[in-house]
């Protein structure tokens, strides 16, 4: 007598249960993984359009900087 219950099911059963299950993690588990390529693949594009906003904010330091001292003097 077999009494474990969890191998008596039928196959189509048990795939039915599987893809139940896939169709309700998968928005979980893809939605992270989309966004982590993304990232990898619009890397060069974004660190240059970083350092392009860092050498725009380290101008307008320099300038504020300048006028600073200049109504200092």
């Amino acid at each position: 007598m077999d009494t474990d219950t969890s191998f008596s099911m039928c196959l189509p059963c048990q795939m039915n249960d599987i893809i139940s299950f896939v169709r309700r993690v998968a928005p979980y588990a893809f939605g992270p993984i989309q966004q982590e390529v993304g990232y990898l693949i619009f890397c060069e594009g974004n660190l240059m359009k970083l350092t392009g906003l860092v050498r725009n904010l380290e101008a307008s330091r320099e300038a504020i900087n300048h006028r600073v001292e200049a109504e200092r003097r």
